[in-house]
Order: structure tokens, then C-alpha cells, then sequence
């Protein structure tokens, strides 16, 4: 089984504000469906995949936000770590048109493995803070990935079917959505609020499983 991945995020909850700024570069898809970068505090006017086309062009406002992860846009260098499973680096083209997409590939079969490994969020997350996971995935012969939240206990995911565009499952309150980005890309999202005794050191894990449901 493999999967197509590109630029794993897990960020905090934002901060409430009135003003509106931005203090480092910010992704958002062109009229081409092109992912690009914006330099910091200029504004991004993002489209969405309707259909077949790149339309509804919009200026992308969003929370505040600090990615956790090392070296999120290259899974399986440092930082990360594999479980029954191997990365193929720069197999194929990933949303901002740039050959640098890797190829995960799990080396289990018949049970559920981490796909392209696991990570430790870089702070100790806190009761009633909220973690937002977010990656494009490309389907190629793993049809389900899984975001589990809270050390991989059982009750807290959220699961995506990558072929077809799904949410199929969500458990223990986490809320999931799943967006088209064109030429079979996928951004998967999911977000959970910690609660009494889930405070301390959590894990961006990207599983492959082997169906929808929970």
C-alpha cells in the first residue's frame, strides 16, 4: 500500500484579535491551482477547486496559527520517524507544481501502520487547548489514512478516504474536514480540543488503516 503526501502541519489554536497581520509567509492556490507563497502581511487571494475549475477567488483570512512541526514539508528527514513503512522522496508532483512529493509506501500489510512515521509535536499541549493536523494526500494504493490525536489512543481520530474525497469516520469529539486541491490532491484537516488528564507530550501520526470506519 502508498500514499502520496506532502507538508504535514499540526498548529495551535489561534489567539483572538481584531487586527489583522501576518508575520511569516502564507500559502494559497492561484487561478491555476497552483499552490504559491505570499511574502509576510500581503494578502493572498486563494481560489477553490469547483468542479473542474479553479473559481471563487477570495481573500484568505485566517486564525493565528504556529506550525509545530520540523520540517513539515519533508517527511522522512529529520525529525520524523518510520514504522512499518518506506518513503520514496521527490516521486511525483505535489500542489505547488514542484517535483518534491514523496511516495509512502507501507511495509505491513494486513494491519494498520504509520505512514511515513510519527513526529513529536514540538510543545506540551495543555487542557482545553485545541491542535489542528493538516496534510495533502495523493492516493496511489492506500486508500484510508488515520490522524490519531492524544498518543494514538483509540477514541480520538479522524479518518479520510483519499480516493474519493471523504471523511468516513471521526471519534471522541475531533471535527475533520477534507478539501480538493485538483489533480487527485486531497488537503486533510483535523482539529481536537484537549481535555482533563491529555495534557503533556502529543505526536503528529499519519497512519495507513485498512477502511473508513472506526
Amino acid at each position: 500500500m502508498a500514499n502520496r503526501f506532502i507538508g504535514g502541519v499540526a498548529t495551535s489554536k489561534a489567539k483572538s484579535g481584531t487586527s489583522i497581520s501576518r508575520a511569516s509567509t502564507g500559502t494559497y492556490f492561484d487561478s491555476s491551482g497552483v499552490l504559491q507563497t505570499a511574502p509576510a502581511n500581503q494578502p493572498r487571494l486563494n481560489h477553490s477547486f469547483v468542479g473542474s475549475a479553479w473559481t471563487q477567488p477570495a481573500v484568505l483570512i485566517e486564525p493565528e496559527s504556529t506550525n509545530l512541526i520540523t520540517n513539515s514539508q519533508t517527511i522522512g528527514s529529520t525529525g520524523w520517524s518510520t514504522n512499518a513503512s518506506t518513503t520514496t522522496a521527490n516521486n511525483t508532483t505535489a500542489p505547488d507544481g514542484t517535483t518534491t512529493a514523496s511516495l509512502l509506501a507501507l511495509t505491513a500489510t494486513g494491519t494498520a501502520g504509520r505512514v511515513g512515521g510519527q513526529q513529536t509535536i514540538g510543545t506540551s499541549v495543555a487542557v482545553g487547548q485545541w491542535m489542528t493536523k493538516s496534510c495533502f494526500f495523493k492516493y496511489s494504493t492506500q486508500q484510508y489514512v488515520q490522524y490519531p490525536f492524544k498518543a494514538g489512543t483509540s477514541a480520538y481520530y479522524a479518518n479520510f478516504d483519499i480516493q474519493n474525497g471523504l471523511v468516513t469516520a471521526t471519534g471522541g469529539g475531533v471535527q475533520a474536514t477534507i478539501v480538493n486541491c485538483g489533480s487527485g490532491w486531497y488537503r486533510c484537516i483535523a482539529s481536537y480540543q484537549y481535555i482533563a488528564g491529555q495534557a503533556g507530550t502529543d505526536y503528529f501520526w499519519i497512519w495507513g488503516i485498512s477502511s473508513g470506519t472506526a
